[in-house]
């Protein structure tokens, strides 16, 4: 049975794929595409499937076959007149010399495409984008530059102005969603939640929970993950659902003052920087919804008792805003201290949010 994860591009993508196929149909596909959005919107893969449709042998319905010789060249990266440009392992920055080779790569005669790939585009620094720059805007017939970029604004704005911008937005549940959720296949980052594990399974055990994942489950992984599948599809790595619910019940601790910043610190510790940080902001969101709720409240039924709420969503607006900066640093891979990090950001929570009600 066909799906979504081995056919074609994925739900949420659907829009872009249909524009970018009338251009195919009619001849009009520009010599450089930049596809810019977040990161966890699939743009590696819907770049591969573009390749395979352009190189296929046998392309039926706007789709590749997924069975010649080229889909499985383009899949393997192996293919003759396809090439992908990425980081080299730990690296924070794409090499000049990267770009050099993919601009005699691109300008080398092709049977019927060259197609160049270019992941996180934007740690390019300005001698590579300028390396790139001449090339990109008239890289020869027949050749095509593809751009991935999750944060565009790195890009030099000639570097912008010479590709056509394909903006990825965030997916939305819905029944498609579940479908290609259910049919996605990918390696969990286990490694990352080895901490929680054994009592993440010791929980499932007692509960007996079913496996199951319903939409309701997609759909509330999917707002944590500010609606990047390939990120929500993550939380369900065993540990992932024990390490949200103890970072809850050690801030609340903060709050009440049963709790230390030093154990907080440590549970932070053991998570990814990014995940956490996003954990963070998931939290304050839902209580900065609350409080707004309870005011909102307090307003249309004056008798209610009035419950102490002074300054907290101004504070928790300005907290959210930190942790903001400093997730958009994690994700631009500046070199952060964790532990002063955390320190820093839970010493403000517990200054500020003390004699405010929990976050529960």
């Amino acid at each position: 049975m066909t799906t979504f994860t081995d056919r074609g591009p994925w739900p949420w993508q659907q829009s872009i794929w249909q524009q970018l196929e009338i251009q195919i149909d009619q001849n009009s596909l520009p010599h450089a595409l930049l596809l810019q959005g977040m990161s966890g919107l699939g743009q590696r893969h819907f770049a591969q499937v573009l390749a395979q449709r352009l190189l296929c042998l046998h392309p039926a319905n706007g789709l590749p076959c997924h069975q010649c010789s080229a889909c499985g060249q383009v899949r393997q990266a192996v293919h003759p007149d396809f090439l992908v440009v990425e980081r080299e392992d730990k690296a924070r920055q794409l090499k000049i010399e990267q770009i050099r080779d993919a601009v005699k790569f691109i300008q080398t005669t092709a049977f019927r495409w060259r197609i160049v790939v270019i992941d996180a585009a934007e740690t390019m620094n300005i001698n590579a984008q300028n390396a790139l720059l001449k090339t990109l805007e008239e890289p020869g017939p027949a050749a095509l530059f593809v751009l991935i970029s999750y944060r565009s604004l790195g890009l030099l704005a000639t570097v912008r102005s010479r590709c056509q911008v394909v903006t990825f937005t965030p997916a939305q549940s819905s029944p498609a969603l579940l479908t290609w959720w259910q049919s996605y296949q990918a390696t969990f980052d286990a490694k990352a939640w080895e901490y929680f594990v054994e009592e993440s399974s010791r929980e499932s055990e007692a509960e007996g929970k079913s496996m199951q994942v319903t939409e309701a489950d997609v759909t509330n992984w999917l707002q944590q993950a500010h609606g990047a599948p390939l990120i929500a599809w993550q939380m369900q790595v065993p540990g992932r659902k024990i390490a949200s619910q103890q970072l809850l019940a050690a801030l609340n601790g903060i709050r009440t003052r049963t709790q230390g910043i030093s154990r907080v610190v440590d549970l932070l510790n053991h998570w990814p920087m990014h995940e956490a940080l996003q954990a963070l902001m998931t939290i304050i969101q839902q209580r900065l919804q609350d409080c707004l709720q309870e005011r909102l409240q307090q307003t249309l039924q004056p008798g209610l008792l009035a419950i102490p709420l002074s300054e907290t969503p101004r504070f928790l607006c300005q907290f959210y805003q930190q942790l903001l900066t400093k997730w958009q640093c994690c994700q631009q891979g500046v070199a952060m201290n964790e532990t002063l990090l955390w320190e820093e950001l839970l010493l403000c929570w517990a200054q500020q949010s003390l004699g405010h009600q929990s976050l529960v």
